[in-house]
Order: structure tokens, then C-alpha cells, then sequence
């Protein structure tokens, strides 16, 4: 069985908090890569705004998830 992390409103986009939530994000990648934690849920609110979603928010958020990919961490999210 596969040890996992829940984690629950991340709200990337959320003004003026982009540095802020993806350095919780890589804390949170690299606690799962020091103890051998192969997936992360996100059990809802990813995005701040699910309507409309700033451009450089969706591209730091996809490198940040393509980088935890390649490292061996699956990040799962589930809408909120």
C-alpha cells in the first residue's frame, strides 16, 4: 500500500500569496521525497478561482507539478 499525504486548500491564485503557496507546495514535495511518499491529495480548492486563472499562476503551477512528476511524486487534486 502506497504511503500518502492529504492536503486540502491549496488556493493557488489567491492574491498576492503565488511565492508564498508554492514554497508551502515544494515543502510539502520535499517531506514526501525525504520519507518515501509517493502521492499527494489535494482534497479540493487548487485554484483559488476556478473560473478564470491567471497566466502565470497556470504556468508556475504546471512546472512545479511537471518537476514533482519527474521526481516520483504524484500529485492527485479533487475539486472543492
Amino acid at each position: 500500500m502506497p504511503n500518502i499525504i492529504l492536503a486540502g486548500d491549496v488556493h493557488l491564485g489567491a492574491k498576492n500569496r503565488l511565492d508564498d503557496i508554492l514554497w508551502a507546495l515544494n515543502s510539502i514535495n520535499q517531506y514526501a521525497k525525504i520519507n518515501n511518499i509517493e502521492i499527494v491529495v489535494v482534497l479540493g480548492d487548487l485554484f483559488h478561482d476556478t473560473t478564470s486563472v491567471n497566466l502565470e499562476v497556470l504556468s508556475k503551477a504546471y512546472d512545479f507539478f511537471d518537476t514533482a512528476r519527474k521526481e516520483g511524486i504524484e500529485w492527485v487534486s479533487f475539486q472543492g
